[in-house]
């Protein structure tokens, strides 16, 4: 209990620490997470909100930052994603080294300072299956693989019964919210083709289509949760750079390649 409870010492004193910053960035948090936010708890289409194509349940978890004023609401945002990727180091056993070597990656100090959600998806790890599966797919393009991985081992554990009782939540999750918001997944269809050839993507596709046909193969075969994490990578047409922080995860068993991950990633960006 003394380590939860230092990490919201932590969160306190790092919302009071970027709120003093002026401006702070955020701006994936302030152009798309709070105003959508904001629609969504005053009854109204958060998907009106040009570039929000989330799924709604994301708006539930963001709802106690809407009550908030712009500027604190991405302050206590930062500090609590900082603190769950925090969590999640400290439940997946990541030692010292590599807990360090993660959060100084530049896939989660970009996600951090642009206020997006990969602090989300990496938090569905650690927790249960049926609730995790929400939290993963809030960025299919990030979590599938994981989603993927637990449909393999409900199938090991229970069979189709079990993957049933793990797809039927989210099936009828988003069935409802389109009758009530119209096909809002294909958002993700339509950002993914307007930004194949834009600056901000940092995909590799098509070029490692490949690797994530083989990871899809390896997961069946023997259910991996760091492989698991490089399939959407992989089979993604868009990533912006937050997206990989997985890599890192998945990279986690290893420091010293994580390290030097970490420091090649850094050269090629301040390199550009």
């Amino acid at each position: 209990m003394g380590k939860y409870a230092v990490l919201v010492v932590v969160a306190v004193v790092v919302a009071v620490l970027v709120y003093q910053v002026e401006p702070f960035y955020a701006v994936d948090f302030r152009s798309y997470f709070y105003p959508a936010t904001r629609l969504f708890w005053t009854g109204q289409n958060p998907y009106i909100v040009p570039g929000f194509y989330n799924p709604p349940w994301l708006l539930v978890l963001l709802g106690p930052f809407a009550l908030l004023p712009e500027r604190l609401a991405q302050s206590v945002f930062f500090a609590v994603a900082l603190c769950a990727l925090l969590l999640v180091c400290y439940r997946l056993g990541l030692g010292r080294l590599a807990t360090l070597a993660f959060l100084l990656s530049f896939p989660t100090v970009y996600s951090l300072l642009y206020g997006n959600l990969e602090w989300l998806v990496l938090l569905g790890l650690v927790l249960p299956p049926w609730l995790g599966v929400f939290f993963v797919l809030i960025k299919p393009h990030v979590g599938v693989g994981v989603f993927l991985f637990w449909c393999v081992q409900a199938w090991r554990k229970k069979g189709a019964n079990g993957v049933l009782a793990l797809v039927w939540p989210v099936v009828l999750a988003v069935a409802l919210s389109m009758l009530v918001y119209g096909p809002w997944p294909l958002g993700f269809v339509t950002a993914a083709d307007n930004s194949t050839t834009h600056q901000v993507n940092h995909s590799a596709w098509p070029w490692l289509l490949p690797l994530g046909f083989y990871l899809i193969f390896e997961i069946v075969k023997a259910p991996d949760l760091e492989k698991s994490l490089l399939i959407a990578p992989a089979l993604s047409p868009h990533l912006v750079q937050g997206s990989w922080c997985g890599l890192f995860i998945a990279l986690s068993d290893h420091p010293m390649a994580m390290v030097l991950s970490n420091l090649a990633m850094w050269w090629a960006v301040l390199g550009q």
